[in-house]
C-alpha cells in the first residue's frame, strides 16, 4: 500500500502548468446528551477536505477526514476511549481517462445497487460501525471503509462496464467493548485465521432500456463479517468465501421513481448457536421516491430468505423496511425530516431519527434532533435501547 501511495504522489508532482485545482470540504461541530440509562454526553468535531487535479487525461483525487470524539461514558464510570481521534487519508486515486475507457488505481470506495440503507450488493466496501450508522446516516459514503483497489472502466454503445479488483481485504470496524456503540456479545482481541485470504473481484454492468436504468453484478470474495469459530481448542476470527449475482433497477412512474435491488448469494457466511455455516440465500428490495412541492417521500421495503438454513436459526426470513419524510420551507432553508428504520429477524426493532435544520447563510447549516432506538436487546437497532439521545450540530461547507 506504501508504494502504492508513493507511486500516486509521484504523479501528482509531474508538471502541472496546465492542470485544475478544485477543494471543497467541511467543518462540523456535534454535541449529544443520552435521554436514557446512565445519562451522558459527548463532543465531536470533524473536519473533510476533497481534493482534485486534474490534467488533460489525468486526475489525481483525494479526501481526508479528520475526527475527534470526547470519551464514552458506560456504567462502570468513564472509560478510555480508543477512538478519541481519527486522522485518515480516507480516498486517494488516480484516474486516467479515454474516449471509450477509464482506469482509476489507489484507495477508494464503490458503490453498488439501489438501496440507501440496506445493502444488498454494496458489498465492496465494508462499514465502519464504531458509531453505528449515526455520522453518516444522511451520507452513507462516510461509512463505508475505503480500501486499494484498481478498476477499469469501458463504454460501448449499449453497454457499460465496470471491472473491479480488490487484492486485500478488509473487515467491518465494530465500537470496541464498553463503547456506546458496542455489539453485546462479541467476543474482542481474537487471532486471525487466514486461511481463507483472497482477493475480491466484481464485475457490474449498466444499460438503459425503455426509459429503464438496468445493473448486473458478479461478486467473488471474502464476506467482511468475521465468523468465530474454534480450531485445535482455541477461538479464532475467520473471513470466510462470499458470492453473489444481482441485478438492478430505477424507472420513473409519474411523480415517482422506483427503483429495486435483487441479488441471490451463492455462499453466505453465517454465525450460529452452534458454531458457523455457509448459506445461499437470496433478497429483494423495492423502493418508491417522490419530490413534489419542497416535499421529498422515500420508501423501501427488503425480504431475505436463507435457503437451507440450519435447524439451530429460529427464524430463516429477514424483513426490513424504512420511511423517510422531508419537507423544505423558505426556498430549502428551513427543513424538517423524520426516518424510520426497521428490522425483524426472530424479533422485532426500530431505529427513529427526527430533525430540524436550518440555514442562516448559504454555507452554515444548523440541525437539531432526536434518535431513539427500541427491541430487543440482541435485535439490530433493539441492542442500542439505552443509547436514545438529542443532538444540536453546526456544520460550515467551503470550496475554494
Amino acid at each position: 500500500m506504501r508504494a502504492a501511495l508513493i507511486g500516486l504522489l509521484g504523479l501528482a508532482s509531474l508538471p502541472l502548468a496546465a492542470a485544475t485545482l478544485s477543494n471543497r470540504g467541511h467543518l462540523e461541530d456535534g454535541y449529544h446528551h443520552d435521554t436514557t440509562g446512565s445519562s451522558s454526553s459527548g463532543h465531536r468535531l470533524e473536519a473533510l477536505l476533497e481534493s482534485r487535479v486534474s490534467e488533460g487525461n489525468w486526475t489525481l483525487d483525494s479526501v481526508l477526514l479528520g475526527r475527534y470524539r470526547s470519551q464514552y461514558d458506560d456504567a462502570g464510570g468513564r472509560l478510555e476511549d480508543r477512538m478519541q481521534s481519527d486522522q485518515d487519508l480516507r480516498e486517494l486515486y488516480v484516474t486516467w481517462a479515454g474516449d471509450s475507457w477509464q482506469w482509476r488505481l489507489g484507495q477508494q470506495q464503490i458503490a453498488w445497487g439501489r438501496g440507501d440503507y440496506f445493502r444488498l450488493v454494496d458489498v465492496l466496501n465494508p462499514l465502519d460501525l464504531r458509531e453505528f450508522l449515526l455520522p453518516y446516516i444522511d451520507d452513507y459514503s462516510l461509512g463505508r471503509q475505503t480500501r486499494p483497489m484498481a478498476v477499469v472502466e469501458v463504454y460501448g454503445d449499449s453497454l457499460e462496464q465496470q471491472f473491479v479488483l480488490a487484492p486485500r481485504t478488509k473487515t467491518t470496524r465494530f465500537a470496541p467493548a464498553g463503547a456506546d456503540f458496542a455489539v453485546a456479545g462479541q467476543p474482542q482481541g481474537l487471532p486471525e485465521d487466514d486461511e481463507h485470504e483472497r482477493a475480491d473481484i466484481g464485475w457490474r454492468g449498466k444499460t438503459f432500456v425503455d426509459g429503464t436504468d438496468l445493473d448486473f453484478y458478479l461478486f467473488d470474495g471474502l464476506s467482511p463479517d468475521p465468523l468465530y469459530v474454534v480450531e485445535e481448542g482455541r477461538q479464532v476470527e475467520q473471513q470466510r468465501r462470499r458470492s453473489l449475482v444481482g441485478a438492478s433497477f430505477a424507472r420513473p412512474a409519474g411523480d415517482w421513481v422506483v427503483r429495486g435491488d435483487l441479488v441471490h448469494l451463492f455462499h453466505e457466511p453465517l454465525q450460529t448457536p452452534t458454531g458457523a455455516d455457509n448459506v445461499p440465500k437470496s433478497a429483494a428490495l423495492l423502493g418508491l421516491d417522490m419530490t413534489r412541492n419542497e416535499w421529498t417521500v422515500n420508501l423501501q421495503a427488503t425480504v431475505s430468505h436463507r435457503h437451507d438454513a440450519p435447524s439451530s436459526l429460529q427464524q430463516s426470513n429477514t424483513w426490513e423496511a424504512s420511511a423517510a419524510v422531508l419537507k423544505d420551507w423558505s426556498k430549502q432553508r428551513l427543513n424538517a425530516g423524520l426516518l424510520w428504520l426497521y428490522n425483524h429477524d426472530t424479533q422485532s426493532s426500530h431505529m427513529v431519527k427526527a430533525n430540524l435544520g436550518y440555514r442562516p447563510w448559504n454555507q452554515w447549516y444548523v440541525e437539531t434532533g432526536l434518535i431513539g432506538f427500541s427491541g430487543g436487546e440482541r435485535t439490530q437497532y433493539g441492542q442500542f435501547d439505552q443509547r436514545d439521545r438529542v443532538y444540536l450540530q453546526v456544520r460550515r461547507d467551503f470550496s475554494f
